[in-house]
């Protein structure tokens, strides 16, 4: 990819920006800052991150539901507001006025639109309820109890938070031992299709794994012996 990148520049410019999809993202990106951003070079950062995505071979990573979340938008805001405190005091207010329609113009049309702008239609209603919801509270408390340098196995969506402290692997995946199970039983399987929470469950009661919490449909299993061990499972264990 890199080669290909190097010899023919033009040609994977037209690859990363050439599909109605990914301009689409780009311009979900760019127009609610009503383009104020790209007078910056504060947005540049987000060009190795853009062309990553747009260059996979993946379809989902090209739509907005996999940009909104992630940093991008933050910088391409911190490079709209960038050109605003260039603008003179005698036009500021109105490039901030015209700048705050267009974001709530965005909103307004992201509500209408379907599940491309899905992640900008509902993050202001997530900011709104995630303090309130009582899953994550759940996991929270789940994830308070796991023991650092543990070797733990947990659901594809659980393992993230616990990659800096502990050993993680999702079940099915090769692990030099499991202390500690994380399974989410609403979920369809634990990650990259290898098994179903109802099946990953049994497994680890059949080896005599103990329940240690069970709620919102989160349940914490674990050894009868667990003992820390950094070495092997550390954040940084192979």
């Amino acid at each position: 990819m890199l080669a290909m990148i190097v010899q023919h520049p033009l040609k994977s410019l037209g690859i990363a920006f050439g599909n109605s999809y990914k301009r689409q993202t780009l311009l979900l990106l760019v127009e609610p800052f009503f383009f104020l951003c790209l007078g910056s070079v504060r947005w540049l950062p987000c060009l190795p991150i853009l062309l990553s995505r747009m260059w996979s071979n993946r379809p989902l990573l090209w739509m907005g539901m996999f940009h909104y979340n992630a940093i991008e938008f933050v910088i391409f805001a911190i490079a709209a507001v960038t050109v605003v405190g260039r603008v003179s005091k005698n036009w500021r207010k109105a490039v901030v006025a015209v700048l705050l329609v267009s974001i709530t113009y965005s909103y307004r049309i992201a509500h209408l639109e379907g599940e491309w702008t899905e992640p900008f239609r509902q993050l202001p209603q997530d900011v709104r309820t995630i303090k309130n919801n009582p899953r994550i509270d759940a996991i929270n408390e789940m994830l308070a109890a796991v023991p650092e340098n543990t070797c733990v196995t947990a659901d594809d969506r659980v393992a993230p938070h616990l990659t800096s402290t502990n050993r993680v692997t999702v079940p099915g995946a090769p692990t030099p031992r499991t202390d500690l199970v994380i399974l989410d039983m609403t979920q369809a399987d634990t990650g990259n299709g290898l098994s179903k929470p109802s099946d990953a469950l049994k497994n680890y009661e059949d080896q005599g794994y103990q329940h240690i919490a069970d709620k919102e449909n989160y349940i914490l299993l674990s050894t009868s012996n667990v003992v820390p061990d950094k070495k092997l499972c550390g954040p940084t264990a192979p």
